[in-house]
């Protein structure tokens, strides 16, 4: 009984309030100028669009220089998100030589021309986060992978 009570006593609370908090968009009332209804747009600007691209690019250009057993194990582990277990089993090499093909590779990139002059670009252009990491398609993993190596 006491439950009902406080159910039917949440409800009447519930619909006063919902008429008093609504607000629509299509009235041109003077109360509305309080509100800012102004709605900003997600999606990336061309800017930083350009940025992404240029940062992947950069990346795919740093990953194609280094020697191919190094980027084997960069594109297996990370690219195709294997473990060191499994990636170590696909290339036939031992755990420890994956991780040490892996650490090698990290150095290489964090060495890199091409990912360095990207940076000095970045750091230009740093007040435009890029927002492209959230999709699992080969080419949006590259961002995060040079996220991982910085």
């Amino acid at each position: 009984m006491a439950t009902r009570i406080v159910i039917n006593s949440a409800l009447m609370i519930r619909r006063k309030n919902v008429t008093a908090r609504r607000v629509y968009l299509d009235s041109e009332s003077e109360d509305t100028s309080l509100f800012n209804l102004e709605i900003e747009d997600s999606a990336p600007n061309p800017e930083q669009i350009l940025v992404a691209l240029e940062r992947r690019r950069a990346l795919r250009t740093a990953i194609s220089n280094l020697r191919p057993r190094v980027r084997a194990v960069l594109e297996v582990g990370h690219l195709r998100e294997h473990s060191m277990k499994e990636t170590a089993k696909v290339l036939n090499i031992s755990v420890g030589a994956a991780k040490a093909r892996l650490f090698h590779g990290r150095v290489a990139l964090r060495k890199s021309r091409a990912l360095r002059c990207h940076s000095a670009v970045k750091n230009e252009t740093a007040a435009y986060p890029s927002r492209f990491e959230t999709s699992q398609s080969r080419a949006q993993r590259l961002p995060r992978l040079l996220r991982r190596i910085n």
